[in-house]
């Protein structure tokens, strides 16, 4: 009897806990638990599968088996979300502050700051920018642009969310020289964690894959940055 009364109190579809009459703290804390920690469709999952194996996730995804894992919309803005409460400094800050720099209306620590408490935002086009640079390397593997923007959202988010852990390591550990070094190979590790997921999702295996895998990202933070100064400079003759 017990067993029919657990699995009526959760959904037959997701397998997450059903709500009875009006929503109370207690049914909110358990679908948040859920949300984060569960064992199906979590962030937690989605996150280990990611690191585990990232084309299981986006076959899963596209092959109309939803329940499984976050959408990689709901997972992008979740790690976006997370982005913006903590911002984290990254390598191409400095870069883009230069470019607003030109404009005339910044200097440069003002728009350091700006970039430094925005920067989710300002590196949200970076997403679009590379599903077309994977459709260019990758167009023998026939996925259209939209299939291109599902694995782009959830490697970027993967890479987003990989280097605020990173950054909060370093933080919380800046007086244990053994963790902060991790902390640090952890941000080094984060393009090689690229490669990896490119070579699983994209099945490409020898020299030309790794290659295609290379050049991916160096080319849509150049194509990026090349857009922010086509931006920049409408903005300065405005």
């Amino acid at each position: 009897m017990s067993n029919e009364l657990e699995a009526a109190a959760h959904c037959p579809v997701c397998q997450r806990s059903a709500r009875k009459g009006r929503i109370s703290l207690g049914f909110l804390w358990r679908r948040l638990v859920e949300e984060v920690v569960g064992d199906r469709r979590s962030l937690r999952v989605t996150f280990v599968d990611l690191m585990r194996r990232p084309g299981e996730v986006v076959q899963a995804y596209l092959g109309g088996e939803e329940l499984r894992y976050f959408s990689p919309l709901k997972y992008f803005l979740m790690v976006l979300a997370l982005s913006l409460l903590m911002p984290v400094p990254r390598v191409l800050d400095g870069m883009l502050a230069n470019i607003v720099v030109q404009t005339g209306r910044f200097d440069l620590a003002q728009a350091e700051s700006f970039i430094q408490d925005w920067n989710a935002l300002l590196y949200l086009p970076m997403l679009l920018v590379l599903g077309l640079v994977t459709r260019y390397f990758y167009r023998a593997q026939g996925y259209n642009y939209a299939e291109h923007l599902v694995i782009a959202a959830y490697g970027w988010a993967q890479l987003s969310l990989l280097t605020v852990l990173g950054f909060l390591i370093a933080n919380m550990t800046r007086d244990l020289p053994g963790i902060r070094m991790g902390s640090v190979l952890l941000f080094a590790l984060t393009p090689v964690y690229w490669f990896w997921f490119c070579h699983r999702v994209f099945g490409q295996r020898g020299l030309p894959g790794l290659l295609r895998a290379f050049a991916t990202l160096p080319c849509a933070v150049l194509l990026f940055l090349l857009l922010a100064a086509m931006v920049m400079a409408v903005i300065r003759q405005a």
